[in-house]
């Protein structure tokens, strides 16, 4: 596994881009700056159209709910795939109209923070084509299903000059003291994280963004912006229908 010479918190510096004054969070436009030239092929600025885009959309499983109201029977029969955004009316958009709600919202943000066992589906709706594949995203292995990802994984692949297994070339370990509080490119419970230098999308930076930060940058584009959407889907039905219609 390759070693970095000098290592960089990479979670605590996107953490920096929403600053809290006077109560109000709101973007830091030094720290949005500096992480403009931070990252190659404008790969920062694309990743902040995203967010802002209203294209982006969390699913989170509440198993506990599950547990106690059951499942429905879901029809599904006709196997055909539906977008992103019209499964916001069968499933449950975290609201932020009243004090109940915004505890709940804020319940939810604090949960996809304090535990990995808390399974969530990232994903991004097509823009290139009206009634397309969604994009599917997946922090915890460092995968996404654009083309952009899987033109930089092809050339990894069919790079000649390095004969090493593709795992030596794309996944580094990191010093236990260094990396402990750094979750940016972390493969889910290891302390292994995948070589983003090599290959990162705009949608992988996005998500890191929203969920490898801190709750107030989740909370920021979710809840104050409201240009991210945070869906509860509280039954396996439901989840199951969003895996066969989305994410293949």
């Amino acid at each position: 596994m390759d070693v970095p010479q000098k290592y960089i918190n990479f979670s605590q510096l996107l953490s920096g881009i929403i600053e809290t004054n006077e109560g109000v969070d709101q973007l830091n436009e030094v720290v949005v700056s500096f992480l403009y030239h931070l990252f190659p092929k404008e790969l920062f600025v694309r990743a902040l159209s995203l967010l802002e885009s209203s294209n982006m959309f969390i699913y989170v499983l509440e198993n506990k709910t599950c547990d106690e109201h059951g499942s429905k029977q879901v029809d599904n029969t006709n196997g055909s795939r539906v977008s992103a955004s019209l499964l916001i009316s069968e499933a449950n958009l975290v609201p932020s109209g009243n004090d109940s709600s915004r505890t709940e919202q804020r319940h939810l943000w604090e949960l996809l923070y304090e535990t990995e066992q808390l399974q969530h589906k990232l994903i991004v709706e097509n823009e290139d084509s009206v009634g397309g594949t969604p994009v599917v995203t997946d922090l915890d292995r460092w995968f996404c299903s654009c083309s952009e990802y899987i033109t930089l994984f092809g050339d990894e692949l069919q790079q000649d000059d390095d004969e090493r297994p593709l795992a030596c070339k794309l996944v580094q370990e990191i010093d236990k003291t260094e990396g402990a509080h750094d979750k940016f490119a972390r493969i889910k419970q290891q302390q292994r994280y995948f070589r983003h230098d090599k290959i990162m999308c705009p949608h992988l930076l996005a998500f890191s963004i929203l969920l490898q930060t801190e709750p107030k940058t989740l909370r920021y584009f979710t809840g104050t912006r409201q240009t991210v959407y945070l869906i509860r889907v509280q039954n396996i039905d439901e989840w199951l229908r969003l895996h066969l219609n989305i994410v293949v």
